[in-house]
């Protein structure tokens, strides 16, 4: 009596198992992945500047927001490779790639330098502001 209950449990949960595997030929493709970063104030306010590296080659998107009805000054600026600090600083004599959201058609392995004129040489406190870098990710 026992091996028949077990045995028709383990049944009953056999054909549950496979027939929840089917779905009908509904697949869909998920979509590639995307890389989203986000740099607060907070980020930039000690050194007035944030790098980062990018990992593929594709349109990259910047996009600020903030909860004042006056942000900061978000500059953006690429380069080929990482930079010491010295050539950082003199990015900012330059003219930038963006300013504040848009969208830079970056290659892998290139940096992005993001300078916020709210930093610490400039203000008691981090700007609330925050700027979103979004690209996506290739299959590989």
């Amino acid at each position: 009596m026992k091996k028949t209950i077990i045995t028709t449990i383990i049944l009953f949960f056999s054909v549950l198992f496979l027939s929840s595997c089917n779905n009908g030929g509904n697949y869909v493709e998920p979509e590639p992945p995307w890389f989203l970063i986000t740099v607060t104030g907070e980020d930039v306010f000690e050194k007035g500047y944030h790098a980062v590296t990018i990992y593929n080659s594709t349109a990259v998107n910047f996009s600020l927001s903030g909860d004042s009805a006056e942000h900061a000054g978000w500059y953006i600026y690429v380069a080929d490779d990482e930079l010491p600090e010295d050539e950082i600083e003199a990015l900012k004599e330059t003219e930038p790639a963006l300013t504040g959201s848009g969208s830079l058609e970056l290659k892998h392995g290139q940096w992005v330098y993001i300078f916020c004129d709210v930093n610490s040489e400039t203000s008691d406190k981090p700007t609330k502001d925050v700027l979103s870098i979004s690209y996506p990710a290739d299959y590989i």
